[in-house]
């Protein structure tokens, strides 16, 4: 089973070209660019899910549940066409038009999605493509509720975990390549506290916050 850090890797990845497409002033063939690399990183992120947990006890019974929500929900469908015909086609299924002229003379452009199958409610190229990275993200953050401590460090080394597992705060320090009883002589608040930030700590935390509103473990933010 392959680490978890390449979904992050991907849904951040994704995130960044979401923002590319929303901040550009380059232009028009910029963001036809952005988009594209949008709808490839996009497409990534539930392959690396199977990648990481394909095999996993349970994964099939759940990731199939996610699959029939991707296959009936008319932007994800939308979007897996506009990147397969993308990548096969060299087809841009994004355009614009001229929302405004300043004084400067300076063209500012409002970026729609080409749909003449009518599939989708809103064409505002912005705010599907944050819609369906919502529900990428929404997907990653599930998995993590459901797998956490077998795939998320900051869930993994907790108490709860530990006794579960029966492994105690040397096993730990060795996994992590620091000698047995580097953490003697302080709680075992933290101990935990040490061991987590001497991992690789989950690139998704500001992602959940900022766009679900709520941390890996459920709370509000």
């Amino acid at each position: 089973m392959r680490s978890f850090l390449i979904v992050e890797n991907k849904i951040s990845e994704a995130e960044f070209f979401l923002k590319k497409i929303k901040e550009s002033g380059g232009g028009f063939d910029d963001v036809r660019y952005f988009f594209s690399a949008f709808l490839s990183a996009s497409r990534s992120v539930t392959i690396a899910i199977q990648c990481c947990l394909s095999g996993h006890k349970d994964f099939d019974e759940w990731y199939k549940k996610h699959q029939k929500r991707l296959k009936e929900n008319k932007i994800a469908k939308y979007m897996l066409r506009a990147r397969n015909e993308s990548q096969k086609e060299a087809i841009y299924h994004i355009n614009a038009v001229i929302s405004s002229i300043n004084l400067k003379r300076e063209q500012h452009l409002t970026y729609f999605l080409d749909d003449v199958r009518g599939e989708l409610k809103e064409r505002d190229a912005v705010k599907v493509c944050e819609d369906f990275f919502v529900q990428l993200l929404e997907i990653v953050y599930d998995c993590l509720r459901n797998f956490g401590p077998q795939i998320d460090k900051l869930q993994y080394y907790t108490l709860e975990s530990l006794k579960k597992m029966g492994k105690s705060f040397e096993d730990i320090e060795e996994e992590t390549g620091l000698p047995r009883g580097w953490t003697k002589g302080i709680s075992d608040k933290e101990k935990l506290r040490v061991l987590q930030k001497e991992t690789f700590g989950s690139a998704v935390d500001n992602l959940f916050i900022t766009y679900l509103h709520k941390n890996r473990f459920g709370d509000s933010a």
